[in-house]
């Protein structure tokens, strides 16, 4: 892509990366506010996030300049797995890239097939990821569309606020017969952040 590309310097190890500046602003707030001068390293039109993890920045970058992560071999030989996808997505929260979170999300519902998620990965997206998180949603109906029994995990091994949105979820549904309980990978827009309905109607990933 033509115009000035910014350095990203990655990791404890300092791994650099040289990216478009333009879709780094188009796509990202945090970068958008960290070359507009705001962050004292963007007069040096390089950025430092030494607290991040190169595989993680690596499937972002190949997203970045390729609008999706397919086709990404990196990510679909060693990483394919559904911590790399929810690690992806809370990079995409952290940084403000919701395109990046709508296709990390709709790749975590493939990846999953229905399976469910495990007990180590709800914890880790309720510890990481803010009460109004659609990742945090998503858990829920995907759990109970996969036929996740409460009686097989104790209060310890699950956060009580999963729990009890499952409850709440539950009794939704009981109580309403119109309410859509198709897997949630039939209807993934419905977790992803879109401004607008148009959006969410052309959206790529949406399955009607």
């Amino acid at each position: 892509m033509r115009g000035p590309h910014i350095k990203i310097i990655v990791g404890p190890d300092a791994i650099e990366y040289s990216l478009p500046r333009a879709l780094l602003c188009e796509t990202s707030t945090y970068f958008q506010r960290a070359l507009d001068n705001i962050f004292l390293e963007s007069h040096k039109n390089e950025v430092v996030l030494d607290d991040e993890d190169p595989k993680i920045f690596d499937t972002f970058a190949h997203w970045l300049l390729n609008g999706t992560m397919d086709g990404d071999l990196t990510f679909r030989e060693v990483y394919d797995d559904e911590e790399h996808l929810v690690a992806v997505f809370i990079f995409g929260d952290k940084r403000g890239i919701p395109a990046l979170r709508n296709s990390a999300i709709a790749a975590l519902a493939e990846y999953q097939e229905g399976s469910g998620a495990t007990s180590d990965l709800i914890c880790e997206v309720y510890r990481a990821l803010p009460t109004t998180s659609p990742l945090r949603d998503y858990l829920v109906h995907d759990y109970l569309a996969s036929g996740g029994d409460l009686t097989q995990h104790t209060f310890d091994s699950i956060p009580k606020e999963f729990l009890w949105k499952v409850l709440e979820e539950r009794e939704k549904r009981d109580g309403d017969d119109t309410r859509d309980e198709t897997h949630p990978i039939k209807r993934i827009c419905q977790f992803h952040d879109h401004d607008s309905e148009e959006q969410k109607e052309t959206c790529k990933f949406n399955r009607k």
